[in-house]
């Protein structure tokens, strides 16, 4: 059987019914960056992050790289995970270009160096198991213009027992060679790799680099703290570095450059430690940059002062001058603690890219977070709102009704730069109030329901009525979502987890009080109680729908690579309907989950910059780089992803792996996914108080406090006084 869904989702659901809230070879020019800022609190008065450096990214393909060196002019890059592809990436730091070449066979990089006919990459295969384990060691030899001239075998000087970590050229074009773990071992060897001797002192030794000076330094632990070492070049012995104002809690050390043989970081920055003066030197402040020291693998010191950082991708982190800091503008973007880790992704991504804004997060801890929405509630009125607004776990209609919100409609119509037939038009109506745009989302994930053609018929979208005519027409055996989903759930499955669907907001309307919706009651709760009320995740396999166990199943989309494995690979090459959910006001009973969404204060002084922020994270460059958590509002790119499901993101950990067979759609597939999302036209709001009113009441009818007649009537009266207040009139 092909492995299954990750269940992620069960708690994704869960949470929403609670709460109804929430790598291009060769060459590539490198993108400036500005300096993200953030406030831990609105209005809170903190230390000013200084706008000090521009970040550019050396790579616009996504990269998982951990390791550099410099292997003569050249700086290589590397992943020394065994578990991933042996690929070098070679960096002219002069042209700024970079060129790839990938090493045969299954092997680990563990280092690259200069040699007097061009470079040499040493390479460590795993051919032993986890019970014997056994080791074969290689260099890879390359001419001066890095095409392959052989391989060498070099496991004799080493022995295929012995684990090599990494193995360096020092300053006197020794080979240094790291080995084991706890002890480890730092052992030298001549060109010829006659052994010179161990170093004394090395057993915790984490890792091992070719400063400045071209000695050899360490990463060594000492009382349970991680600090820097220098292996002496005569005596081999490794004493750790002292210098005046030297860090003492090291997260991680590289080589340097000029005065500074080596540089050194912690949680504050970056230093560089000049070894004849005995100093150390803060060259970089976390502060002041795009990157947080808790994503660097590696870095390196540059001749022209920047600095180098492996953080998945590669980042040159460059000083500003006071001139280029004066003409920066800075804006400012308010979002709930609840959203703030996605939130600050996308801030980092704008300051990457951006040479003359930058933005200042202002957010708070999840300890204060009501008490901060309540003040940006206020705010956002005033002269202190913030320029960007995630309306997330805020109230949207107060912000809407307010006048506290620009309409985005007007300014993708007057932007010549921007497209919005190259979008789903249809989702943005869908966040629309009163016909404005006041906030938008750039993805979605689409939640709806499925079900086995030869059972559902081929109708998408159906009222209640003809719900309950689906339900009736069950054969006997047959249960709906299975036996696991209580009454309560199987409503929510049906519809009630989005009121929206139930409500004509244009006429404030809505299909509770009816005998259709009555009937749909009393037959929920006629189901059999689970222990788990809100339980309602159906653990379907393609077994169960195979042997008619049960109709229906739920389909959260959120690549579109799922909606080609769920329907084809759980239905085994049987036709599936999307059924949907109940429709009883129109549509195809599917409904939009907006991720995070962002509106521009109508109160802001720099509305332009602000809709430069959402413009680009609209941007389908972004969102082909970004590790979209859904499907992506861009309508090329999502036909691309169909086409292409290696270049598409699995947000939420949805497959645990590509089934080969599966990893092309048909036109028709993607033609009738495009179409189905074009027929939908609800998006959840997380409207709080129409979800209070919802479960209130549902509770009580499944609590056996009011029949299903009071039920509607209340849910109809309720619903009908909410909307009229949440309504441009009300």
């Amino acid at each position: 059987m092909r492995k299954r869904i990750s269940l992620f989702f069960a708690a994704l659901l869960l949470c929403l019914s609670v709460s109804a809230c929430s790598k291009e070879k060769n060459n590539t020019q490198p993108e400036e960056t500005t300096v993200p800022t953030e406030t831990m609190q609105l209005n809170e008065t903190q230390e000013k992050r200084t706008d000090s450096c521009t970040t550019r990214k050396l790579f616009t393909s996504r990269r998982y790289l951990t390791d550099a060196v410099w292997a003569g002019e050249y700086l290589v890059f590397f992943n020394g995970n065994p578990y991933m592809s042996p690929e070098l990436l070679v960096w002219d730091p002069v042209q700024e270009t970079a060129a790839e070449h990938t090493i045969a066979g299954k092997m680990c990089i563990i280092g690259a160096m200069e040699t007097e006919d061009g470079f040499s990459v040493a390479l460590r295969e795993d051919v032993g198991t986890e019970e014997t384990p056994e080791y074969h060691y290689y260099f890879e030899y390359f001419d001066k213009n890095w095409n392959v001239t052989g391989r060498e075998e070099i496991t004799e000087h080493f022995g295929s027992s012995v684990f090599v970590r990494s193995i360096i050229l020092d300053g006197s074009r020794r080979y240094a060679v790291h080995s084991g773990y706890y002890p480890s071992e730092v052992t030298f060897y001549d060109q010829n790799f006659r052994q010179l001797g161990k170093a004394v002192n090395t057993e915790t030794v984490q890792r091992i680099f070719t400063g400045g000076d071209g000695r050899v330094y360490t990463v060594y632990q000492e009382n349970e703290f991680d600090t820097t070492g220098l292996i002496s070049h005569d005596s081999l012995v490794m004493e750790r570095v002292e210098a005046a104002d030297m860090t003492y809690y090291v997260i991680d050390a590289f080589a340097g450059t000029g005065k500074y043989a080596v540089c050194v970081y912690d949680a504050g920055g970056v230093y560089g430690v000049d070894m004849l003066a005995g100093t150390c030197e803060k060259l970089l402040d976390w502060k002041g940059t795009t990157l947080g020291r808790q994503g660097v693998e590696c870095g390196q010191l540059m001749s022209d002062g920047s600095l180098l950082f492996l953080s998945g991708d590669g980042y040159l982190v460059t000083p500003r001058t006071e001139e280029e800091i004066a003409q920066m503008t800075t804006i400012t973007l308010a979002c709930h603690a609840n959203k703030r880790e996605q939130v600050e992704e996308y801030v980092r991504a704008f300051n990457q890219q951006s040479s003359t804004v930058q933005i200042e997060l202002q957010t708070t801890s999840s300890y204060h977070a009501n008490e901060w929405a309540e003040q940006l509630m206020q705010d956002v009125f005033t002269s202190e709102t913030p320029d960007i607004i995630c309306t997330n776990e805020l109230d949207f209609y107060a912000l809407a009704k307010g006048g506290a919100l620009e309409d985005l409609y007007t300014y993708m119509e007057r932007d010549p730069d921007f497209t919005i037939e190259d979008y789903f038009t249809n989702f943005f109506d869908s966040l629309a109030y009163d016909g404005k745009l006041y906030h938008l989302s750039n993805s979605f994930v689409l939640h709806t329901i499925f079900g086995k053609t030869a059972w559902t018929g081929e109708q998408e979208g159906r009222t209640t009525a003809e719900y309950l005519e689906l339900i009736e027409s069950m054969p006997s055996g047959m249960s709906l979502f299975g036996e696991e989903c209580s009454p309560f759930s199987t409503l929510n499955q049906l519809g009630m987890l989005y009121p929206e669907l139930w409500i004509d907001y244009e006429n404030n309307t809505n299909a509770f009080n009816t005998p259709e919706f009555i009937r749909l009651l009393e037959y929920c709760r006629s189901l059999p109680e689970s222990e788990d009320r809100n339980y309602y995740m159906s653990p379907h396999t393609s077994e169960r729908f195979l042997t008619d166990e049960i109709l229906l199943a739920e389909l959260l989309l959120s690549n579109p690579y799922r909606y080609h494995y769920e329907l084809i690979a759980t239905l085994d090459q049987e036709e599936a309907t999307l059924v949907g959910m109940a429709a009883p006001c129109g549509g195809n009973g599917a409904v939009f989950l907006p991720d995070e969404t962002f509106g521009i204060s109508a109160a802001s002084q720099h509305k332009e910059e602000a809709w430069g922020f959402i413009r680009f994270l609209l941007s389908e460059l972004y969102q082909a780089e970004r590790g979209s958590m859904g499907l992506p509002v861009h309508r090329d790119l999502m036909r691309h992803q169909m086409e292409n499901p290696d270049d598409a993101t699995y947000g939420y950990g949805i497959l645990e792996t590509a089934s080969p067979e599966l990893a092309e759609a048909t036109q028709e597939e993607m033609d009738k996914l495009f179409g189905y999302i074009e027929q939908t036209t609800v998006s959840t709001l997380y409207d709080r108080q129409l979800t209070e009113i919802v479960k209130e009441e549902l509770s009580r009818f499944f609590d056996e406090k009011q029949t299903a007649e009071e039920t509607a009537e209340h849910l109809s009266e309720r619903t009908h006084e909410r909307i009229a207040m949440t309504s441009p009139e009300g």
